[in-house]
């Protein structure tokens, strides 16, 4: 009987652990795993939120005086918006003065055309990081979910046409020279996947989508 007994106890344990095998199984299945991370959370539902997506707006403003450490030249961080204001626009005029011999590109406006100049990625970097992110907020708010999303969304237009401003007045020329806009304008990225490669837009098409993007922005 003690030796029956021991059996059946193996077999119920036997039975027990088949039971758990099965049950692992099953929960390993792929449509069981086919679910989002509790961890993370995806840019359609986020900007679902107000409060969200307010903090996005905000988050393009700190871009614009974020210091970048990795942008170093001569020694100096760039500072978002402050060093274009600086380094590409005062430095050409006759009222800014600045001991440096080795500024003689930035002080003809010459610097932010040379390819192989960190001056020409560091402002190419920095609009586009900005675009990028107001593409974001762009394409995944409702601006007709509420007023406040209709403000948030028209201040993520005006920062992108923002941008694109000064990205045609430093890197194409003057309208007068463009051929009626025909001439070489930027690379026009208007959403969230457009990341590779992509052809420079003349300067017209640039133009037209930043009246659109203000003549959308407007109440």
């Amino acid at each position: 009987m003690k030796k029956k007994a021991i059996h059946m106890k193996f077999l119920n344990h036997s039975i027990g652990f088949c039971l758990l095998l099965t049950l692992l199984c099953y929960s390993c299945a792929s449509d069981y795993l086919d679910t989002a991370p509790t961890n993370q959370v995806s840019p359609a539902d986020l900007f679902k939120d107000e409060a969200y997506a307010a903090y996005a707006v905000s988050g393009l403003e700190k871009l614009m005086k974020t210091t970048y450490p990795t942008n170093k030249l001569d020694g100096v961080s760039f500072n978002g918006e402050g060093s274009v204001k600086l380094m590409y626009a005062e430095y050409q005029g006759a009222d800014m003065y600045c001991p440096r011999n080795n500024f003689y590109t930035i002080f003809n406006g010459a610097s932010h055309a040379i390819p192989t100049s960190g001056y020409t990625e560091y402002m190419w970097h920095y609009y586009y990081k900005v675009i990028s992110n107001a593409n974001a907020i762009i394409n995944y708010v409702d601006p007709e979910g509420s007023h406040k999303f209709k403000y948030i969304y028209a201040q993520a237009l005006t920062y992108r046409a923002y941008c694109y401003l000064q990205l045609l007045q430093f890197y194409s020329p003057r309208w007068c020279d463009s051929q009626n806009g025909s001439a070489d304008g930027v690379v026009l990225r208007l959403n969230t996947s457009s990341t590779g490669d992509c052809p420079l837009s003349s300067m017209l098409a640039c133009y037209e989508q930043i009246y659109n993007a203000l003549n959308q922005a407007i109440p």
